[in-house]
């Protein structure tokens, strides 16, 4: 999303990506709309790694472990923002429940 030297213009991206990803929403297969939520945690410059992360607002267990974060990175003398999208399966299914994996 972003690669350079200069902090400041990292810290923008990384704070514009957020609000970007917590405005936005998904449409489920039932045509649901579903939101991301999820704390800022602002970006020092003498830290070498910033993270915020975003969950799905809805308690559907299907979902539950679906994260999205949005890093800003300092690897020599250059300051990275990506986004990670993670979801690692339940290691239960709840009783009567159909697995979707």
């Amino acid at each position: 999303m972003y690669s350079g030297d200069d902090f400041n213009a990292a810290e923008k991206c990384y704070r514009q990506l957020f609000h970007q990803l917590r405005s936005c929403y998904l449409r489920l297969q039932d045509s649901s709309l579903v939101y991301l939520k999820g704390d800022w945690e602002p970006a020092k410059e003498e830290a070498s790694f910033t993270s915020s992360s975003l969950r799905l607002g809805i308690e559907d267990w299907h979902y539950r472990e679906v994260e999205v974060q949005v890093e800003l990175v300092y690897l020599l003398a250059d300051y990275a923002v990506r986004i990670n999208i993670i979801s690692k399966p339940p290691d239960i299914v709840p009783a009567g429940a159909a697995s979707l994996f």
